[in-house]
């Protein structure tokens, strides 16, 4: 099967970073490698893989509802969910993944520095939602990407407007 998959000519590889190996097979096929992420807890996967500085003390935790103007113990939480989720994903990943990526790449290797080496990272979400912060060229904000399209307006005929008064005082009436 691999022989069968490395004669297929792929153009690249979108994968979601929270599905682990996608990031293998397009090294192994030698593609292009595309992430498709909204957010990963406590940004790990794009700090630690991605190499996106996310200061702890301005940009809130990802499943926290601080916002940007924290309080000193919101700020101090804040940084204790970092460590939290960046010890976390250092363990996850030590344990289970590295080994597997040295073995399958046949040399000493990481799943983050696998991860990292991917082409562009598409964050899913619009940029007016998130959190100001720096942003590194090949991470890119797609809001409304796995979005079904939406069905058109009705037409809206003249006989069903009723007169309405807006706020300015003056009154709209259909002619």
């Amino acid at each position: 099967m691999r022989t069968s998959t490395l004669r297929t000519q792929y153009e690249g590889l979108l994968v979601d970073p929270m599905v682990q190996c996608g990031d293998l097979l397009a090294q192994v096929l030698g593609i292009p490698l595309i992430f498709s992420l909204r957010f990963s807890f406590g940004y790990t996967i794009e700090r630690f893989c991605g190499q996106l500085p996310t200061p702890a003390s301005y940009v809130p935790a990802s499943p926290v509802q601080f916002s940007d103007r924290m309080s000193f113990v919101q700020r101090l939480k804040n940084v204790l969910l970092y460590t939290f989720h960046s010890l976390l994903f250092y363990i996850h990943t030590t344990v289970n993944w590295d080994h597997y990526y040295s073995e399958i790449l046949g040399k000493p290797t990481t799943a983050c520095e696998v991860m990292g080496k991917a082409d562009l990272w598409l964050i899913r979400t619009n940029w007016d939602f998130d959190y100001p912060r720096p942003l590194l060229p090949n991470f890119q904000f797609v809001g409304g990407l796995h979005c079904k399209p939406s069905n058109p307006l009705p037409a809206v005929s003249s006989s069903t407007l009723l007169p309405c008064e807006c706020s300015l005082g003056f009154t709209l009436s259909p002619k």
